[in-house]
């Protein structure tokens, strides 16, 4: 009638001991993770006062540059091919053919495209600063 006494107290024995493991990995784990969640905090501070230096560095570039596009008035025309470019003909060599070359002026459709690019770049801006 031993037994059951004994592996009662070792039972109640191994309890106690998992039990104050347990506890023991709990709070150093609670005291690493604590640790780790300040180094992270640290850092990404550190990563915003970064951006945000940079921000101010390249606002002033940034204003400059657009002050000198609106001071330069209308941009010049822009045609595909120089002046006095004869295009390839299809045989490999140069062509004769005045007509074939084209003179549209591409500078709206420049103008267009640089315009949607601002407003896709200041998208991307507002998307990325949250």
């Amino acid at each position: 009638m031993m037994w059951p006494i004994a592996l009662n107290r070792t039972v109640i024995a191994a309890a106690i001991l998992s039990l104050a493991f347990g506890a023991g990995w709990f709070v150093n784990g609670w005291r690493l993770n604590a640790k780790h969640a300040t180094e992270m905090r640290k850092m990404l501070d550190a990563g915003a006062e970064v951006v945000r230096k940079r921000d101010a560095a390249t606002k002033p570039i940034l204003e400059k540059y657009r002050a000198d596009l609106l001071a330069a008035g209308r941009p010049r025309r822009v045609y595909r091919d120089p002046p006095g470019c004869v295009p390839e003909a299809a045989s490999g060599t140069d062509g004769t053919d005045v007509a074939g070359r084209d003179r549209r002026d591409y500078g709206p459709e420049l103008r267009q495209a640089r315009d949607a690019l601002i407003r896709c770049n200041a998208l991307i801006g507002v998307i990325n600063a949250d």
